[in-house]
């Protein structure tokens, strides 16, 4: 569920050189920003919104605060495991809606596959109770929480920690609100999984 890329933009004259902004962007911000910025105009049922504001503010640092996270999905077409997640500055919540899969399934051609690096062809020749092939391929509890400041590779799940009881409940109902109103299938309960043929 990585998600710290850095979106870099260059427009001369417009957008002020070496500002640094901490604000969460999306791909979907892009669509209605190249939009305003050709000067047509939005949809409205674009789901985002511009960031056109941000792009010509003169400040770094945070700019608006609704944009204060980041949702991410994986779903079949990742190894058969689908994951939603939101992020935040301070916590990522990964809800893992099939725990009792193991991560990667489709195998059999891995090592002639495009897309996948040698240290990952490595981790997956390794006996299955070494601990670095659990990190990358075993099996994962329904959810997962982590504090980012303290813990920016995530390796220390706080799911089950009750000191951290209601930062799980908050980016929880984050993470149930966001799929609501996306009306995403795996939360409602209407998605039917195909595996696709060939694959094992």
């Amino acid at each position: 569920m990585g998600t710290r890329a850095p979106l870099a933009i260059r427009w001369p004259g417009k957008i002020k050189a070496g500002k640094k902004v901490s604000d969460y962007i999306t791909l979907g911000h892009l669509a209605p920003t190249f939009l305003e910025i050709a000067g047509i105009e939005v949809p409205d049922d674009m789901r985002f919104t511009s960031i056109m504001d941000v792009l010509l503010s003169r400040r770094s640092g945070k700019i608006r605060s609704d944009l204060d996270a980041v949702y991410t999905s994986i779903e079949t077409h990742c190894g058969r495991y689908p994951m939603r997640a939101v992020q935040t500055g301070e916590y990522l919540y990964i809800k893992n809606y099939e725990p009792e899969r193991p991560i990667n399934q489709c195998k059999k051609y891995w090592e002639t596959a495009a897309g996948y690096s040698p240290t990952w062809v490595e981790i997956n020749r390794l006996d299955k109770s070494d601990p670095i092939y659990q990190r990358v391929d075993g099996k994962r509890p329904s959810e997962e929480l982590y504090y980012l400041p303290e813990d920016p590779f995530q390796l220390n799940n706080l799911a089950a920690d009750p000191d951290y009881s209601e930062a799980l409940e908050y980016m929880r109902n984050r993470l149930v609100n966001e799929q609501i109103e996306t009306q995403d299938p795996r939360y409602l309960g209407t998605y039917k999984e195909v595996f696709y043929p060939g694959k094992e």
